[in-house]
Parts: C-alpha cells; sequence; structure tokens
C-alpha cells in the first residue's frame, strides 16, 4: 500500500493528468488517485515508476510521513 500511495502522491503533487497516466500504462485510473484505497500490483508499480521516470525507493524517501 505505502508504494502506491507514494506514486499517487507523486502524481498529484507533480500535477501530471491522472488520465493520461491511466491511458498510457493501461491502469486502472482508480489505482492512481490520491483518495484511492486500493493498491498498485508490483508489475502495476515498475509501470508507473517507469513511465513517471522515478525509482521507487526515490518516492519512498520523498514521501515517508505520508505513507
Amino acid at each position: 500500500m505505502e508504494i502506491s500511495r507514494a506514486i499517487a502522491k507523486y502524481i498529484y503533487d507533480s500535477k501530471i493528468s491522472l488520465e493520461q497516466v491511466a491511458l498510457d500504462t493501461k491502469i486502472d485510473i482508480c489505482k492512481l488517485d490520491i483518495n484511492s484505497t486500493h493498491v498498485l500490483s508490483s508489475q502495476e508499480m515498475l509501470e508507473v515508476c517507469s513511465y513517471l521516470r522515478v525509482r521507487p525507493e526515490e518516492l519512498v524517501e520523498r514521501y515517508h510521513d505520508y505513507i
């Protein structure tokens, strides 16, 4: 759950379009929303991080207080 929240927070803070990320990665938009309780699978997490060009570890470090 924590990496899913960190990714959602990064997308929100960066003002990146959820619709565009969902469309380009083929991941359900509900999983990318900052208020979501859905958890990304490992494959989805890697896909989104690759798309965003950010390492998962960086997100955990950046948002450790949020997650």
